[in-house]
């Protein structure tokens, strides 16, 4: 057996692109706080150069934790607390029973409005006065039912930002987070004008030799700045994000208070509560979706893998990333690829390249 560093997690990426599933990716892990691994593969696009380690890919609902945690700042300063009721930020929101709907009921993904994930219109102010007008899920009382929601509700998020700020939730994340923790190269949205060259565009690798994802490879699908869903930046930065945890969590930086950064981490459902999005029992803190092993090993959405302890907390993005910081092991994983395969063939290959990081690290 091969003993050089990472040798079986780097081929589960290098066997990815020889079936088509990505055309490339990013992966970094960093081990006891020392950096194990920054490296990349592959290629950006079909013709396009080789994948590095400064190229920008988009993270999908990976970043959601970076929204999260701009709440919590705006918490820590005494301008709402997770009890809030969205509508008394957003007056306009508490029609048509959404009144109960509270900050903490989005951050935990039990708000019960899924059906503002199917919202569309060509800017998000046009989206968010449609979500305005929806009902609650049918059936469904928010605290009482969960379902992950995949980026509609974090609209409202990133508009409660701007409404107690004055800053564009794109905006405020350049300079409260990206700035301040050296993400220079990450931004919600699309980047400045002469940047988009170097953003690895997602391909949809599902049943074919790959094309261009009509949402999230294109400037339109991408542009508008969605807090939930298209964030973006070398996935190094995204484990510099959980870097930064990890000291908030060891008391040696004031970044977060550390009793905010562990009330993030703590379920906020009742335990066992189904998902009914992904149908079977999920544990999520404040923005963070908390060991998604712990009820079943490989049977869990979007799990870090049956090596990760109960204190894992992370997230990861719709069938290509995944970014979580393992206390018990004191690890920090952040990978990146470029191809939306579909589910199955994702959820396996996700769950292949979590695990084999645990075992290359005991070849350390």
């Amino acid at each position: 057996m091969s003993m050089e560093p990472f040798s079986q997690t780097i081929g589960l990426f290098n066997e990815g692109i020889g079936k088509g599933l990505h055309l490339g990716g990013q992966l970094t892990v960093i081990y006891r706080g020392r950096m194990c691994i920054n490296d990349a593969f592959g290629r950006i696009a079909l013709e396009g150069e080789r994948c590095t380690t400064d190229h920008v890919f988009l993270w999908m609902s990976s970043g959601k934790p970076v929204t999260a945690v701009a709440i919590a700042q705006l918490v820590q300063l005494g301008l709402l607390n997770y009890e809030t009721k969205v509508a008394e930020v957003i007056p306009e929101f508490g029609g048509y029973g959404k009144d109960v709907i509270t900050v903490g009921h989005i951050l935990s993904q039990s708000a019960a409005l899924r059906g503002a994930d199917v919202v569309n219109a060509p800017t998000r102010e046009e989206i968010l006065e449609k979500i305005y007008t929806l009902p609650l899920d049918a059936g469904q009382v928010p605290g009482e039912h969960a379902g992950y929601h995949v980026g509609g509700t974090w609209l409202v998020l990133g508009e409660i930002v701007r409404r107690l700020t004055g800053s564009d939730i794109e905006d405020y994340l350049e300079e409260h987070i990206f700035d301040p923790l050296g993400m220079d190269h990450s931004s919600l949205g699309t980047p400045g004008e002469g940047e988009t060259d170097v953003f690895a565009r997602m391909y949809d690798t599902y049943g074919s030799e790959g094309r261009v994802h009509p949402l999230y490879g294109t400037d339109a699908g991408v542009s508008m700045p969605r807090p939930g869903r298209n964030m973006r930046g070398p996935v190094s930065e995204l484990a510099q994000f959980y870097m930064t945890l990890r000291a908030v969590l060891r008391g040696e930086s004031d970044f977060l208070q550390a009793e905010a950064l562990e009330e993030m981490i703590q379920p906020q459902r009742p335990a066992g509560m189904q998902d009914l999005t992904f149908g079977h029992p999920a544990d999520f803190g404040y923005g963070f979706y908390l060991h998604p092993d712990k009820y079943g090993k490989g049977k869990s959405s979007y799990g870090y893998g049956q090596y990760a302890s109960e204190s894992s907390f992370g997230h990861s993005g719709a069938q290509s990333s995944c970014g979580f910081y393992d206390p018990g092991a004191d690890v920090i994983v952040a990978w990146v690829v470029n191809g939306m395969p579909g589910e199955p063939a994702h959820q396996r290959r996700a769950r292949a390249i979590n695990e084999a990081v645990y075992q290359d690290l005991r070849n350390l």
